[in-house]
């Protein structure tokens, strides 16, 4: 399908023992690195606006105190939020106390509204690029079966990111308002983008599992992935040349709506979108969530609570998913894995005591295994030349997804800060029923389907027989390809 890619592809390696534990160890880092900064940001946002207003953690801290106070002083007025004004509530009579709670939750909630907007602004500024970032260093590795490159380059995004956040203490000292501070924090957003941010690792991290991995061993191998950032959270030679725009005709194949295999692929596609809509946005808004009213938070419980959400997400990954893959398929894990993810947002929503919040981690054990399993899906409709395309059309409206999320969430989240905070929740929770109605859809077709046809409705390859080579059940076939025999493939 695409030329270049089938030469730079054909004589891929499978993985050795000591390959895979390299690929997994480099995973490992670099999630541990990226999803500390993703809490971390919002908290150190969050940290020099209250600077700013000069709202001591002290003064966050004596909230909850001041209101039980209040309460006892007027049992029959009830301070709903931090936009309620005291003040006017009481007719304008009220003691130095009262007056000093109003003033502490004005500035409560002008430190929560700005530090939303600043990390809107900041996810827009590093997601917007890595759409178009995704998608063009996707299709360059595909002609050039370059993989690793889409690994090391968002390695080197995440430390400019890193510094460009960490240099505005020094510089300015840590004034959010300094042009130096917003500079910094805009630039290192948008290299961290246009170096693929997550989304371009993981694209070159699952295509060259595909690449150098059996079909049956795909989704243990991408749920491994997943394991790795889950509890992260919780704590080369040249390829020939000489190709041209026509490699990129391959993508009608994968584009059309006309054979099961074209369909289920769309049907994981749109279902696989959707929640990455839906778990990206929640990720972001996460911790702005657990330090406003009603928890209020403090940066140790939000710490704590993040280990235990991302290491049983990780547990729920592996060993969750083989076994859960002995008692059912990869379609209806990944359907468990959403009414999960439904359920656990619903309790957040109305969380006011912190037994609800983490009841919620525990109910969305499973709601990393999606990523792993609709990848996994996604390739098993293709054919061995055809794993490039999927993988770049996926990941790019991943990417997209991933940038839509957060900011529609944090437009939401802002919106309902001074009436219900965990409204956010609510609204994105239900958007689960649609991934779920199309996964059922894809088991459907999956009853209508006979066997395995390619994208491009080409014949079924033979049956798989011990010593038959690969080369004689895909694309490869035409053009003799050594890429080894079954046995070997599924080792």
């Amino acid at each position: 399908m695409f030329g270049s890619m089938q030469s730079a592809t054909a004589h891929e390696p499978l993985l050795g023992r000591s390959q895979r534990a390299l690929l997994e160890v480099s995973t490992v880092l670099y999630f541990f690195a990226k999803n500390s900064a993703i809490p971390l940001v919002q908290q150190y946002v969050y940290f020099l606006v209250a600077k700013k207003y000069n709202f001591s953690s002290q003064q966050e801290d004596a909230i909850p105190e001041m209101l039980d106070n209040f309460t006892r002083a007027h049992p029959n007025v009830t301070v709903l939020d931090p936009a309620s004004n005291v003040t006017a509530m009481l007719g304008g009579n009220v003691t130095r106390e009262e007056q000093a709670l109003d003033d502490t939750l004005q500035v409560a909630l002008r430190v929560n509204e700005e530090s939303s907007l600043i990390v809107l602004y900041l996810n827009v500024a590093e997601l917007f690029p890595a759409v178009f970032m995704v998608l063009v260093l996707g299709f360059w590795s595909d002609m050039t079966g370059r993989r690793k490159f889409l690994m090391w380059l968002p390695c080197l995004g995440n430390a400019v990111y890193a510094l460009g956040f960490l240099l505005p203490l020094y510089i300015c000292n840590g004034d959010i308002d300094h042009p130096a501070t917003k500079v910094l924090f805009v630039m290192a957003s948008l290299v961290n983008g246009l170096s693929g941010s997550v989304p371009g690792f993981l694209s070159g991290n699952a295509t060259y599992i595909s690449d150098t991995d059996s079909p049956r061993r795909r989704t243990l191998r991408l749920s491994i992935v997943e394991f790795s950032i889950g509890m992260t959270f919780a704590s080369q030679s040249e390829r020939g040349a000489g190709h041209s725009w026509r490699d990129f005709r391959g993508l009608k194949h994968v584009f059309a709506l006309k054979t099961l295999p074209q369909k289920k692929l769309w049907a994981v596609f749109f279902a696989f979108q959707i929640y990455v809509f839906v778990q990206q946005g929640q990720e972001r808004t996460f911790v702005l969530f657990l330090q406003n009213f009603p928890l209020s938070w403090r940066p140790m419980q939000i710490g704590v609570f993040l280990f235990i959400l991302y290491a049983l997400a990780g547990l729920g990954a592996w060993p969750g998913v083989p076994l859960l893959q002995r008692i059912t398929d990869d379609a209806s894990i990944a359907i468990l894995a959403m009414l999960s993810k439904m359920l656990g947002s619903f309790l957040l929503a109305f969380a006011e005591v912190d037994f609800l919040v983490y009841a919620a981690s525990i109910v969305q054990i499973f709601h990393l295994t999606p990523y792993a399993v609709a990848r996994s899906l996604a390739s098993l409709q293709a054919g061995e030349d055809e794993q490039g395309s999927v993988y770049a059309m996926v990941h790019s409206a991943q990417s997209l997804m991933a940038f839509l999320g957060p900011v529609v969430h944090n437009a939401v989240f802002m919106a309902s800060l001074t009436s219900m905070s965990g409204l956010v929740f609510i609204v994105s929770g239900p958007l689960l029923v649609i991934p779920v109605a199309l996964l059922v859809y894809m088991k459907y077709l999956e009853r209508l389907d006979d066997g395995y046809l390619g994208l491009d409705g080409s014949q079924p390859p033979l049956m798989p027989t011990p010593g038959t080579p690969l080369s004689e059940t895909s694309g490869f076939a035409t053009r003799g390809a050594d890429f080894g025999t079954r046995d070997e493939l599924y080792q």
